[in-house]
């Protein structure tokens, strides 16, 4: 969740090797979300709708966006996943 006031949100975590882990970002029709993934493997991924990759934007359509985690790699790894809306 984004801090009160705040427009992006940083979470670090660990991601098992060929793991899948899901956030679930809510906002307004028109918004335009951003996303930056980085990862000590530089394997992990993020899905969100049609986009795929480790940095992106994307309009969003209102409610609540999936946002899939994905490590591509063999060996667990540490990643920082930011989101930011505007």
């Amino acid at each position: 969740s984004f801090r009160r006031g705040a427009s992006s949100a940083t979470v670090r975590g660990r991601i098992g090797s060929k793991g899948y882990l899901e956030y679930v970002i809510n906002g307004r029709a028109g918004q335009v979300m951003s996303i930056d993934i980085t990862s000590g493997n530089d394997a992990v991924i993020v899905n969100a709708g049609s986009a795929s990759g480790k940095n992106f934007s994307l309009e969003m359509s209102g409610g609540d966006h999936l946002l899939s985690i994905v490590n591509t790699g063999r060996a667990p790894s540490s990643y920082t996943l930011t989101v930011s809306i505007r």
